[in-house]
């Protein structure tokens, strides 16, 4: 996916109405780890209270993995990418 398009973020129709965001639109996701921007892409698959990210974008491009943790979940024992809280800003 490293092309020269900015990465997306995938959130649903609810929240972004919430947070007064538009499809399109440049937001930042920000945590203790970083921050990246990245294109809002309304789908109303994604749950409430999450925003989605696939991974594959480069550093250039907003890539996901600047905000995770590198630990281990005390649950199963797995990555604990899924369990990456962010602040979205508009």
């Amino acid at each position: 996916m490293d092309n020269d398009e900015i990465s997306f973020v995938h959130m649903n129709e609810k929240m972004a109405n919430e947070l007064f965001i538009k499809a399109n639109e440049i937001i930042s996701l920000k945590n203790k780890n970083g921050e990246i921007k990245a294109k809002l892409k309304i789908d109303n698959s994604v749950a409430d209270f999450v925003v989605l990210m696939y991974a594959g974008w480069w550093t250039k491009h907003g890539n996901p993995n600047y905000l995770t943790n590198s630990g281990i979940s005390d649950i199963g024992g797995q990555v604990t990418y899924n369990e990456t809280v962010v602040e979205i800003i508009t």
